[in-house]
Protein backbone atom coordinates (compact mmCIF):
# COMPACT_ATOMS: atom_id res chain seq x y z
CA UNK A 1 0.00 0.00 0.00
CA UNK A 2 1.25 3.55 -0.78
CA UNK A 3 2.47 5.50 2.23
CA UNK A 4 0.64 8.89 2.31
CA UNK A 5 3.36 10.31 4.55
CA UNK A 6 5.82 10.06 1.64
CA UNK A 7 3.51 10.99 -1.22
CA UNK A 8 4.10 14.22 -3.13
CA UNK A 9 2.21 14.73 -6.36
CA UNK A 10 1.50 17.29 -9.06
CA UNK A 11 -1.55 18.30 -7.02
CA UNK A 12 0.72 19.19 -4.08
CA UNK A 13 2.72 21.45 -6.41
CA UNK A 14 -0.45 23.30 -7.45
CA UNK A 15 -1.54 23.73 -3.83
CA UNK A 16 1.89 24.95 -2.72
CA UNK A 17 2.15 27.57 -5.46
CA UNK A 18 -1.34 28.83 -4.57
CA UNK A 19 -0.19 29.32 -0.96
CA UNK A 20 3.23 30.89 -1.47
CA UNK A 21 2.66 33.00 -4.61
CA UNK A 22 -1.14 33.31 -5.03
CA UNK A 23 -1.11 36.47 -7.16
CA UNK A 24 1.77 35.43 -9.41
CA UNK A 25 0.83 34.53 -12.99
CA UNK A 26 0.87 30.81 -13.70
CA UNK A 27 -0.54 30.83 -17.24
CA UNK A 28 -1.18 33.65 -19.67
CA UNK A 29 -3.22 33.32 -22.84
CA UNK A 30 -6.01 34.71 -24.97
CA UNK A 31 -8.40 34.10 -22.06
CA UNK A 32 -6.33 36.35 -19.79
CA UNK A 33 -4.11 35.63 -16.80
CA UNK A 34 -4.50 32.60 -14.57
CA UNK A 35 -2.69 33.14 -11.27
CA UNK A 36 -1.50 30.23 -9.17
CA UNK A 37 -4.47 30.79 -6.86
CA UNK A 38 -6.81 30.91 -9.89
CA UNK A 39 -5.33 27.66 -11.15
CA UNK A 40 -6.10 25.94 -7.85
CA UNK A 41 -9.65 27.32 -7.86
CA UNK A 42 -10.29 26.25 -11.46
CA UNK A 43 -8.77 22.83 -10.87
CA UNK A 44 -10.95 22.28 -7.80
CA UNK A 45 -14.04 23.21 -9.79
CA UNK A 46 -13.12 20.80 -12.56
CA UNK A 47 -12.36 18.12 -9.99
CA UNK A 48 -15.93 18.32 -8.77
CA UNK A 49 -17.23 18.25 -12.35
CA UNK A 50 -15.18 15.18 -13.22
CA UNK A 51 -16.34 13.40 -10.08
CA UNK A 52 -19.96 14.14 -11.02
CA UNK A 53 -19.30 12.71 -14.48
CA UNK A 54 -18.17 9.46 -12.91
CA UNK A 55 -14.40 9.81 -13.36
CA UNK A 56 -12.53 7.60 -10.90
CA UNK A 57 -8.84 6.95 -10.10
CA UNK A 58 -7.13 5.31 -13.05
CA UNK A 59 -9.76 6.39 -15.59
CA UNK A 60 -8.40 7.89 -18.79
CA UNK A 61 -9.39 11.35 -20.06
CA UNK A 62 -8.41 11.86 -23.71
CA UNK A 63 -7.72 15.43 -24.84
CA UNK A 64 -7.83 16.38 -28.52
CA UNK A 65 -7.15 20.11 -28.50
CA UNK A 66 -4.68 22.76 -29.48
CA UNK A 67 -2.82 24.42 -26.62
CA UNK A 68 -5.40 25.85 -24.26
CA UNK A 69 -5.06 27.60 -20.90
CA UNK A 70 -7.79 25.39 -19.43
CA UNK A 71 -5.82 22.26 -20.27
CA UNK A 72 -3.60 22.94 -17.28
CA UNK A 73 -6.57 23.22 -14.92
CA UNK A 74 -7.81 19.92 -16.36
CA UNK A 75 -4.38 18.39 -15.71
CA UNK A 76 -4.64 19.60 -12.12
CA UNK A 77 -8.11 18.10 -11.73
CA UNK A 78 -6.90 14.78 -13.12
CA UNK A 79 -4.00 14.91 -10.66
CA UNK A 80 -6.39 15.45 -7.74
CA UNK A 81 -8.78 12.68 -8.73
CA UNK A 82 -6.05 10.23 -9.72
CA UNK A 83 -7.20 10.07 -13.33
CA UNK A 84 -4.89 9.75 -16.33
CA UNK A 85 -4.72 12.45 -18.99
CA UNK A 86 -4.11 11.29 -22.59
CA UNK A 87 -3.12 14.20 -24.90
CA UNK A 88 -3.90 13.18 -28.49
CA UNK A 89 -2.01 14.31 -31.58
CA UNK A 90 -4.44 16.53 -33.48
CA UNK A 91 -2.31 16.14 -36.62
CA UNK A 92 -3.36 12.50 -36.94
CA UNK A 93 -6.17 11.18 -39.11
CA UNK A 94 -9.33 9.88 -37.40
CA UNK A 95 -8.34 6.32 -38.34
CA UNK A 96 -5.03 6.76 -36.51
CA UNK A 97 -6.72 8.31 -33.47
CA UNK A 98 -9.18 5.41 -33.38
CA UNK A 99 -6.32 2.99 -32.72
CA UNK A 100 -5.10 5.03 -29.75
CA UNK A 101 -8.55 5.56 -28.24
CA UNK A 102 -9.35 1.88 -28.65
CA UNK A 103 -6.11 1.06 -26.82
CA UNK A 104 -6.53 3.36 -23.80
CA UNK A 105 -10.35 3.20 -23.51
CA UNK A 106 -11.01 6.72 -22.14
CA UNK A 107 -14.19 7.55 -20.26
CA UNK A 108 -14.19 11.12 -21.60
CA UNK A 109 -12.96 12.89 -24.73
CA UNK A 110 -12.20 16.59 -24.34
CA UNK A 111 -11.88 18.86 -27.37
CA UNK A 112 -11.82 22.55 -28.29
CA UNK A 113 -13.34 24.61 -31.10
CA UNK A 114 -10.49 23.81 -33.49
CA UNK A 115 -10.84 20.04 -33.07
CA UNK A 116 -14.53 19.57 -32.35
CA UNK A 117 -15.47 18.15 -35.77
CA UNK A 118 -12.71 15.52 -35.58
CA UNK A 119 -13.56 14.78 -31.94
CA UNK A 120 -17.23 14.20 -32.80
CA UNK A 121 -16.26 11.79 -35.56
CA UNK A 122 -13.88 10.04 -33.19
CA UNK A 123 -16.46 9.78 -30.39
CA UNK A 124 -19.03 8.34 -32.79
CA UNK A 125 -16.56 5.87 -34.25
CA UNK A 126 -15.44 4.32 -30.96
CA UNK A 127 -18.54 5.05 -28.85
CA UNK A 128 -20.11 5.24 -26.46
CA UNK A 129 -17.79 8.05 -25.39
CA UNK A 130 -18.74 11.25 -23.59
CA UNK A 131 -17.56 14.31 -25.48
CA UNK A 132 -16.74 17.55 -23.64
CA UNK A 133 -15.41 20.93 -24.73
CA UNK A 134 -12.92 23.36 -23.18
CA UNK A 135 -14.50 26.39 -24.84
CA UNK A 136 -17.05 27.47 -22.26
CA UNK A 137 -17.51 31.14 -21.41
CA UNK A 138 -17.80 30.36 -17.69
CA UNK A 139 -14.50 28.46 -17.66
CA UNK A 140 -16.04 25.07 -17.02
CA UNK A 141 -15.78 21.97 -19.12
CA UNK A 142 -19.17 21.32 -20.65
CA UNK A 143 -20.45 17.80 -21.21
CA UNK A 144 -22.00 17.31 -24.65
CA UNK A 145 -23.52 13.95 -23.68
CA UNK A 146 -25.46 12.64 -20.67
CA UNK A 147 -23.32 12.28 -17.56
CA UNK A 148 -22.99 9.27 -15.29
CA UNK A 149 -23.25 10.20 -11.58
CA UNK A 150 -19.97 9.89 -9.70
CA UNK A 151 -19.22 8.34 -6.35
CA UNK A 152 -17.46 11.31 -4.76
CA UNK A 153 -13.87 12.52 -4.49
CA UNK A 154 -11.16 9.91 -4.03
CA UNK A 155 -8.16 10.19 -1.70
CA UNK A 156 -5.02 11.89 -2.93
CA UNK A 157 -3.13 9.75 -5.48
CA UNK A 158 0.27 8.22 -4.80
CA UNK A 159 3.38 9.67 -6.44
CA UNK A 160 3.77 6.42 -8.42
CA UNK A 161 0.27 6.72 -9.89
CA UNK A 162 0.15 7.35 -13.64
CA UNK A 163 -0.75 10.95 -14.51
CA UNK A 164 -0.18 11.10 -18.27
CA UNK A 165 -0.33 8.58 -21.06
CA UNK A 166 1.58 9.87 -24.09
CA UNK A 167 1.49 7.83 -27.26
CA UNK A 168 4.58 7.31 -29.34
CA UNK A 169 4.83 4.96 -32.30
CA UNK A 170 6.59 1.61 -32.05
CA UNK A 171 8.99 0.26 -34.63
CA UNK A 172 6.14 -1.75 -36.17
CA UNK A 173 4.13 1.45 -36.62
CA UNK A 174 1.58 0.59 -33.92
CA UNK A 175 1.21 3.37 -31.30
CA UNK A 176 2.09 2.55 -27.71
CA UNK A 177 1.29 4.58 -24.62
CA UNK A 178 4.09 5.74 -22.34
CA UNK A 179 2.94 5.80 -18.70
CA UNK A 180 4.35 8.83 -16.87
CA UNK A 181 3.72 9.17 -13.16
CA UNK A 182 3.44 12.13 -10.80
CA UNK A 183 6.93 11.26 -9.59
CA UNK A 184 8.26 11.26 -13.16
CA UNK A 185 6.90 14.75 -13.80
CA UNK A 186 8.24 16.14 -10.54
CA UNK A 187 11.69 14.59 -10.98
CA UNK A 188 11.88 16.02 -14.50
CA UNK A 189 10.89 19.47 -13.21
CA UNK A 190 13.45 19.37 -10.41
CA UNK A 191 16.21 18.30 -12.77
CA UNK A 192 15.47 20.87 -15.47
CA UNK A 193 14.98 23.61 -12.91
CA UNK A 194 18.34 22.77 -11.35
CA UNK A 195 20.12 22.75 -14.72
CA UNK A 196 18.71 26.08 -15.85
CA UNK A 197 18.41 27.65 -12.38
CA UNK A 198 14.72 28.37 -12.94
CA UNK A 199 12.82 30.56 -10.47
CA UNK A 200 9.46 32.32 -10.29
CA UNK A 201 10.65 34.90 -12.85
CA UNK A 202 10.84 32.24 -15.57
CA UNK A 203 8.40 32.69 -18.46
CA UNK A 204 8.00 29.79 -20.89
CA UNK A 205 6.61 30.14 -24.41
CA UNK A 206 4.04 27.34 -24.52
CA UNK A 207 3.54 26.89 -28.24
CA UNK A 208 4.83 23.33 -28.62
CA UNK A 209 1.94 20.84 -28.97
CA UNK A 210 0.84 19.35 -25.66
CA UNK A 211 1.02 15.79 -26.99
CA UNK A 212 4.84 16.24 -26.97
CA UNK A 213 6.75 15.52 -23.79
CA UNK A 214 8.85 18.68 -24.26
CA UNK A 215 5.74 20.84 -24.05
CA UNK A 216 4.47 19.16 -20.89
CA UNK A 217 7.79 18.78 -19.10
CA UNK A 218 9.05 22.31 -19.84
CA UNK A 219 5.78 23.96 -18.83
CA UNK A 220 5.60 21.94 -15.62
CA UNK A 221 9.25 22.68 -14.76
CA UNK A 222 8.47 26.41 -14.96
CA UNK A 223 5.25 25.90 -12.98
CA UNK A 224 7.17 23.94 -10.36
CA UNK A 225 9.58 26.88 -10.04
CA UNK A 226 6.62 29.25 -9.59
CA UNK A 227 6.95 30.88 -13.01
CA UNK A 228 4.49 31.42 -15.86
CA UNK A 229 3.72 29.85 -19.24
CA UNK A 230 2.46 31.94 -22.15
CA UNK A 231 -0.05 29.63 -23.84
CA UNK A 232 -0.31 29.92 -27.62
CA UNK A 233 -2.58 27.58 -29.64
CA UNK A 234 0.25 26.32 -31.87
CA UNK A 235 3.54 27.46 -33.30
CA UNK A 236 3.46 30.43 -35.63
CA UNK A 237 6.74 32.29 -36.12
CA UNK A 238 5.28 35.81 -36.14
CA UNK A 239 3.03 35.03 -33.17
CA UNK A 240 5.97 33.57 -31.26
CA UNK A 241 8.19 36.60 -31.88
CA UNK A 242 5.40 38.94 -30.81
CA UNK A 243 4.65 36.89 -27.66
CA UNK A 244 8.30 36.88 -26.57
CA UNK A 245 8.46 40.65 -26.89
CA UNK A 246 5.05 41.27 -25.27
CA UNK A 247 5.32 38.95 -22.28
CA UNK A 248 9.07 38.95 -21.63
CA UNK A 249 9.48 35.27 -22.42
CA UNK A 250 12.72 33.82 -21.02
CA UNK A 251 12.52 30.20 -22.24
CA UNK A 252 11.43 28.41 -25.41
CA UNK A 253 11.66 24.93 -26.91
CA UNK A 254 12.36 24.43 -30.61
CA UNK A 255 12.71 21.84 -33.37
CA UNK A 256 13.87 22.58 -36.92
CA UNK A 257 12.78 24.80 -38.61
CA UNK A 258 11.13 26.70 -35.72
CA UNK A 259 14.05 28.76 -34.48
CA UNK A 260 15.14 29.96 -37.92
CA UNK A 261 11.56 30.99 -38.70
CA UNK A 262 11.30 32.77 -35.32
CA UNK A 263 14.48 34.75 -35.96
CA UNK A 264 13.27 35.70 -39.44
CA UNK A 265 9.93 36.86 -38.02
CA UNK A 266 11.64 38.93 -35.32
CA UNK A 267 13.74 40.72 -37.92
CA UNK A 268 10.82 41.31 -40.27
CA UNK A 269 8.48 42.51 -37.53
CA UNK A 270 11.01 44.40 -35.44
CA UNK A 271 10.26 42.31 -32.34
CA UNK A 272 12.60 42.48 -29.34
CA UNK A 273 13.78 39.04 -28.19
CA UNK A 274 16.24 40.35 -25.60
CA UNK A 275 14.42 38.72 -22.64
CA UNK A 276 15.03 35.26 -24.10
CA UNK A 277 17.62 33.37 -22.05
CA UNK A 278 17.12 29.69 -22.83
CA UNK A 279 16.28 27.91 -26.07
CA UNK A 280 16.20 24.14 -25.73
CA UNK A 281 15.89 21.42 -28.33
CA UNK A 282 17.41 20.55 -31.67
CA UNK A 283 18.70 23.06 -34.19
CA UNK A 284 21.40 23.41 -36.85
CA UNK A 285 24.75 24.91 -35.70
CA UNK A 286 24.35 27.91 -38.03
CA UNK A 287 20.92 28.70 -36.54
CA UNK A 288 22.28 28.44 -32.99
CA UNK A 289 25.12 30.79 -33.88
CA UNK A 290 22.66 33.26 -35.39
CA UNK A 291 20.48 33.20 -32.25
CA UNK A 292 23.35 33.94 -29.91
CA UNK A 293 24.85 36.59 -32.18
CA UNK A 294 21.57 38.47 -32.71
CA UNK A 295 20.35 38.10 -29.11
CA UNK A 296 23.38 37.86 -26.78
CA UNK A 297 21.27 37.20 -23.67
CA UNK A 298 20.07 33.92 -25.16
CA UNK A 299 21.88 30.59 -25.03
CA UNK A 300 20.91 27.44 -26.87
CA UNK A 301 20.86 24.26 -24.76
CA UNK A 302 21.07 20.79 -26.25
CA UNK A 303 20.06 17.55 -24.59
CA UNK A 304 19.05 13.97 -25.05
CA UNK A 305 15.78 12.46 -23.95
CA UNK A 306 12.60 10.77 -25.05
CA UNK A 307 9.02 10.39 -23.93
CA UNK A 308 10.02 7.26 -22.01
CA UNK A 309 12.40 9.34 -19.87
CA UNK A 310 9.90 12.13 -19.11
CA UNK A 311 11.98 14.48 -21.26
CA UNK A 312 15.65 15.36 -21.12
CA UNK A 313 18.17 13.25 -19.21
CA UNK A 314 21.19 15.25 -20.38
CA UNK A 315 21.60 18.97 -20.82
CA UNK A 316 24.30 21.48 -21.70
CA UNK A 317 24.97 24.69 -23.60
CA UNK A 318 25.43 23.77 -27.25
CA UNK A 319 28.41 26.08 -27.77
CA UNK A 320 30.22 24.71 -24.70
CA UNK A 321 30.75 21.39 -26.46
CA UNK A 322 29.65 21.53 -30.12
CA UNK A 323 28.16 18.28 -31.31
CA UNK A 324 27.33 17.01 -27.82
CA UNK A 325 23.88 16.36 -26.36
CA UNK A 326 24.73 17.86 -23.00
CA UNK A 327 25.96 16.20 -19.83
CA UNK A 328 23.97 13.64 -17.82
CA UNK A 329 21.73 15.50 -15.40
CA UNK A 330 21.75 15.02 -11.60
CA UNK A 331 18.74 12.69 -11.38
CA UNK A 332 19.66 10.60 -14.44
CA UNK A 333 22.19 7.78 -14.51
CA UNK A 334 23.31 7.45 -18.13
CA UNK A 335 25.55 4.67 -19.47
CA UNK A 336 26.49 3.10 -22.79
CA UNK A 337 25.73 -0.57 -23.35
CA UNK A 338 27.04 -3.21 -25.73
CA UNK A 339 24.82 -5.73 -27.50
CA UNK A 340 25.74 -8.40 -24.94
CA UNK A 341 24.48 -6.21 -22.09
CA UNK A 342 27.92 -5.20 -20.80
CA UNK A 343 28.62 -1.53 -20.08
CA UNK A 344 31.14 0.13 -22.37
CA UNK A 345 33.97 2.47 -21.31
CA UNK A 346 34.22 6.13 -22.26
CA UNK A 347 34.77 6.81 -25.93
CA UNK A 348 33.05 3.67 -27.22
CA UNK A 349 29.73 3.78 -29.06
CA UNK A 350 26.78 1.68 -27.97
CA UNK A 351 23.16 1.93 -26.88
CA UNK A 352 22.25 4.79 -24.54
CA UNK A 353 20.97 3.37 -21.25
CA UNK A 354 19.15 5.37 -18.58
CA UNK A 355 17.94 4.73 -15.05
CA UNK A 356 16.55 7.00 -12.36
CA UNK A 357 13.27 8.62 -11.28
CA UNK A 358 12.56 10.04 -14.76
CA UNK A 359 12.18 6.62 -16.39
CA UNK A 360 8.57 5.80 -17.29
CA UNK A 361 6.49 3.27 -15.40
CA UNK A 362 6.17 1.25 -18.60
CA UNK A 363 4.08 0.93 -21.76
CA UNK A 364 0.30 0.79 -21.41
CA UNK A 365 -0.93 -2.79 -21.83
CA UNK A 366 2.44 -3.78 -23.34
CA UNK A 367 4.08 -6.04 -20.75
CA UNK A 368 6.39 -7.73 -23.26
CA UNK A 369 7.61 -4.43 -24.72
CA UNK A 370 8.09 -2.97 -21.25
CA UNK A 371 10.19 -6.00 -20.27
CA UNK A 372 12.23 -5.65 -23.47
CA UNK A 373 12.94 -1.99 -22.71
CA UNK A 374 13.78 -2.65 -19.04
CA UNK A 375 16.70 -5.08 -19.01
CA UNK A 376 19.65 -5.53 -16.65
CA UNK A 377 18.42 -2.69 -14.44
CA UNK A 378 18.46 -0.11 -17.25
CA UNK A 379 15.99 1.47 -19.64
CA UNK A 380 17.20 0.70 -23.16
CA UNK A 381 16.51 3.76 -25.32
CA UNK A 382 17.22 2.20 -28.72
CA UNK A 383 19.49 5.15 -29.50
CA UNK A 384 23.24 5.06 -29.94
CA UNK A 385 25.79 7.32 -28.28
CA UNK A 386 29.09 7.60 -26.50
CA UNK A 387 30.25 9.28 -23.30
CA UNK A 388 33.41 11.31 -23.51
CA UNK A 389 34.83 13.77 -20.99
CA UNK A 390 31.53 13.87 -19.14
CA UNK A 391 29.54 14.72 -22.28
CA UNK A 392 27.01 12.56 -24.12
CA UNK A 393 27.35 12.40 -27.90
CA UNK A 394 24.31 11.14 -29.80
CA UNK A 395 25.35 8.77 -32.58
CA UNK A 396 22.06 7.88 -34.28
CA UNK A 397 19.58 5.06 -33.86
CA UNK A 398 20.14 1.39 -33.36
CA UNK A 399 19.27 -1.02 -36.16
CA UNK A 400 16.10 -2.08 -34.33
CA UNK A 401 14.86 1.49 -34.06
CA UNK A 402 14.32 2.76 -37.58
CA UNK A 403 12.90 6.11 -36.53
CA UNK A 404 12.72 9.23 -38.68
CA UNK A 405 12.67 12.52 -36.79
CA UNK A 406 11.14 15.22 -38.99
CA UNK A 407 10.48 18.63 -37.51
CA UNK A 408 10.21 17.15 -34.02
CA UNK A 409 7.70 14.47 -35.05
CA UNK A 410 8.38 10.72 -34.93
CA UNK A 411 7.80 8.80 -38.15
CA UNK A 412 8.34 5.05 -38.28
CA UNK A 413 9.09 3.63 -41.74
CA UNK A 414 7.00 0.49 -41.20
CA UNK A 415 3.80 2.53 -40.86
CA UNK A 416 4.40 4.50 -44.07
CA UNK A 417 5.45 1.34 -45.91
CA UNK A 418 2.21 -0.38 -44.89
CA UNK A 419 0.15 2.47 -46.31
CA UNK A 420 2.13 2.62 -49.55
CA UNK A 421 1.61 -1.11 -50.08
CA UNK A 422 -2.15 -0.60 -49.79
CA UNK A 423 -2.02 1.30 -53.08
CA UNK A 424 -3.07 -1.08 -55.88
CA UNK A 425 -0.16 -0.01 -58.10
CA UNK A 426 2.61 -0.53 -55.49
CA UNK A 427 4.43 -3.87 -55.42
CA UNK A 428 7.05 -3.03 -52.78
CA UNK A 429 8.21 -0.05 -50.72
CA UNK A 430 11.00 0.97 -48.37
CA UNK A 431 10.91 4.17 -46.32
CA UNK A 432 13.79 5.87 -44.56
CA UNK A 433 14.97 9.30 -43.43
CA UNK A 434 17.27 11.63 -45.33
CA UNK A 435 19.09 14.65 -43.84
CA UNK A 436 17.39 17.96 -44.47
CA UNK A 437 18.62 21.41 -43.51
CA UNK A 438 15.14 22.76 -42.76
CA UNK A 439 13.41 19.80 -41.06
CA UNK A 440 16.36 17.83 -39.71
CA UNK A 441 15.17 14.77 -41.61
CA UNK A 442 12.56 14.15 -44.28
CA UNK A 443 10.71 11.01 -45.27
CA UNK A 444 11.96 9.33 -48.45
CA UNK A 445 10.34 6.31 -50.10
CA UNK A 446 11.81 3.85 -52.57
CA UNK A 447 8.90 2.29 -54.45
CA UNK A 448 8.56 -0.63 -56.84
CA UNK A 449 5.46 -0.36 -59.03
CA UNK A 450 3.39 -3.08 -60.59
CA UNK A 451 4.47 -3.95 -64.10
CA UNK A 452 3.32 -1.49 -66.76
CA UNK A 453 2.32 1.28 -64.30
CA UNK A 454 3.43 4.85 -64.97
CA UNK A 455 5.09 6.56 -61.97
CA UNK A 456 3.04 9.34 -60.34
CA UNK A 457 4.75 10.53 -57.11
CA UNK A 458 2.15 13.21 -56.38
CA UNK A 459 -0.67 10.67 -56.46
CA UNK A 460 1.22 8.37 -54.09
CA UNK A 461 1.94 11.22 -51.66
CA UNK A 462 -1.73 12.21 -51.70
CA UNK A 463 -2.71 8.56 -51.10
CA UNK A 464 -0.49 8.38 -48.01
CA UNK A 465 -1.68 11.75 -46.72
CA UNK A 466 -5.31 10.65 -46.98
CA UNK A 467 -4.69 7.74 -44.60
CA UNK A 468 -2.12 8.93 -42.07
CA UNK A 469 -0.88 12.31 -40.80
CA UNK A 470 0.40 14.72 -43.42
CA UNK A 471 3.85 14.97 -41.82
CA UNK A 472 4.36 11.23 -42.53
CA UNK A 473 3.99 11.69 -46.31
CA UNK A 474 7.19 11.02 -48.28
CA UNK A 475 8.89 14.23 -49.28
CA UNK A 476 10.65 12.37 -52.07
CA UNK A 477 9.62 9.18 -53.88
CA UNK A 478 12.20 7.31 -55.91
CA UNK A 479 11.04 4.54 -58.24
CA UNK A 480 13.12 1.39 -58.59
CA UNK A 481 12.79 -1.97 -60.35
CA UNK A 482 13.54 -3.92 -57.18
CA UNK A 483 14.51 -3.52 -53.53
CA UNK A 484 17.18 -5.71 -51.92
CA UNK A 485 16.08 -8.20 -49.28
CA UNK A 486 18.00 -10.57 -47.02
CA UNK A 487 17.74 -14.33 -46.67
CA UNK A 488 14.65 -13.91 -44.45
CA UNK A 489 12.98 -11.78 -47.15
CA UNK A 490 13.29 -8.68 -44.95
CA UNK A 491 14.20 -5.33 -46.48
CA UNK A 492 17.94 -4.76 -46.46
CA UNK A 493 17.66 -1.24 -45.13
CA UNK A 494 21.39 -0.70 -44.76
CA UNK A 495 21.96 -1.39 -48.46
CA UNK A 496 19.02 0.78 -49.46
CA UNK A 497 20.18 3.74 -47.38
CA UNK A 498 23.77 3.37 -48.61
CA UNK A 499 23.17 2.98 -52.32
CA UNK A 500 19.84 4.58 -53.17
CA UNK A 501 21.23 8.07 -53.75
CA UNK A 502 23.86 6.67 -56.12
CA UNK A 503 21.23 5.02 -58.30
CA UNK A 504 22.54 1.52 -57.60
CA UNK A 505 19.06 0.10 -57.01
CA UNK A 506 17.81 -0.46 -60.56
Amino acid sequence: MPNPLRAYTVWNVIERNARVRPEHAAFVGDLGVLTHRDLLTKALGLTAQLAELGVSPGDRIAVLAENHIRFYALLGAAARIGAILVPLNWRLQVSELNIIVDDCQPVLLVCDAATRDVAEALAEGVGPLQLLTLDQADGSIKALAPATPGSGLSPDPDADAVLCLIYTAATDGVPRGVMLTHGNMIASAVQLGYGLKLDDKAVFLGNLPLFHIMALSFAFAVQFAGGATVVRPRFDAADAAQAIAKYGVTMAGTFPPMLAALLDAAEEGGHDLSTLRFCLGLEAPATIERLEKNWPNARFWSGFGQTETSGLVSLGQAQAMPGASGQPSPLSDVAIGAEDGMLLPEGETGEILVRGPLVMKGYWNRAAETAAAFQDGWHHTGDLGRLEGGWLFYQGRSARKTLIKSGGENVYPAEVEQVLKQHPQVADAAVFGAPDERWGEVVVAAVVLMEGVHPDPDALRAFVGSRIAAYKRPKHIIFRKRLPRNANNELDRATIAKHLSSGALN
